[in-house]
């Protein structure tokens, strides 16, 4: 994984441990790229904030995970955190994460408490 933006390398241990555990997730791309067609930047189809992945937990959950470098969890901007405050409000699964163990303490945390919104929303 050599040469791996910090982000990249989060989004790929995640994606392998979520593999793993029995998720099912898909990367958003939602970032403007350069068309040399049209010489200017367009914009992704996902709306302002949407999380970079999106699925379904291991138990038929919605799953939607803003991913963030090392040290940078609490760095999300506000539009993100709309996106996945209304997940969590609507009884999915929703989080900041920068590891893969992140990831896994708050979805057992989760999980254990009966899939409470209030363990997500306190995280």
């Amino acid at each position: 994984m050599k040469n791996l933006k910090p982000e990249k390398l989060v989004e790929s241990r995640v994606m392998t441990w979520a593999k793993s555990k029995g998720f099912w997730l898909n990367v958003v791309e939602a970032k403007a790229t350069y068309s040399n067609r049209m010489k200017m930047y367009i914009r992704g189809q996902a709306p302002l904030g949407f999380p970079d992945l999106n699925g379904i937990t291991p138990c038929g959950y919605p799953c939607y995970i803003e991913l963030k470098a090392p040290g940078k969890r609490f760095s999300a901007r506000i539009e993100q955190m709309q996106h996945l405050v209304e997940v969590i409000h609507r009884g999915g699964f929703a989080a900041v994460i920068d590891s893969e163990i992140e990831l896994e303490r708050l979805y057992d945390s989760w999980k254990q408490s009966n899939r409470s919104r209030k363990v997500l929303l306190e995280d």
